[in-house]
């Protein structure tokens, strides 16, 4: 559905699409099949929470940790409804200190607990 997004914008030339977290791990610290592959971090980094082998939460940490790493912007996205993940991918991805503005908040949207169908 992403690549779909950005292509009409000829964006989707310039996305590398990954299977898993284990593999986008190797592709990010260019290791085994990208050992070869261009020095330089991604412009942005798409990321699925619900990844296979490595989950999105811990190739987040991986990429927070690693001093190379860890300016590159990153989007989260996932369709996991539990809490828990979408507050540690808060926690590790804020660029300031305390809270994460609510951005349906800010764009003067209601909030889902407000919201009615």
């Amino acid at each position: 559905m992403t690549l779909a997004a950005l292509k009409p914008l000829g964006l989707d030339r310039q996305v590398e699409v990954v299977e898993d977290g284990e593999e986008a791990l190797e592709f990010m610290q260019r290791r085994g099949r990208y050992a070869d592959r261009a020095p330089g971090n991604p412009a942005v980094i798409l990321l699925d929470l619900k990844m296979p082998k490595v989950d999105g939460l811990e190739l987040l940490r991986e990429v927070k940790a690693d001093d190379e790493m860890s300016s590159t912007p990153v989007v989260v996205m996932t369709s996991s409804t539990e809490q828990s993940d979408v507050e540690e991918s808060d926690r590790l991805n804020r660029p300031w200190p305390g809270p994460v503005p609510d951005a349906r908040r800010t764009a003067g949207w209601p909030s889902s607990a407000n919201h009615r169908s």
